[in-house]
C-alpha cells in the first residue's frame, strides 16, 4: 500500500522591510515600489545624478 506524500513545507518569505543600504533607515525591499535605497536616499542620488 502507498502512503499519501506529505505537501512541501511552506517556503518563508522575505520580510517587506529592511535596511537602505546607504543610511540604514528602515525602507520597503520587497514587493511593489521596493527599493534598496530608502526616500531621503533615493532623493540625494537623484540630485547627485542630475548635475552636469
Amino acid at each position: 500500500m502507498s502512503r499519501p506524500t506529505d505537501p512541501a513545507p511552506p517556503r518563508p518569505t522575505p520580510v517587506s522591510t529592511g535596511p537602505c543600504v546607504r543610511c540604514r533607515r528602515a525602507t520597503t525591499r520587497y514587493g511593489a515600489g521596493a527599493s534598496p535605497l530608502c526616500p531621503v536616499c533615493q532623493q540625494a542620488r537623484a540630485e547627485r545624478l542630475a548635475r552636469p
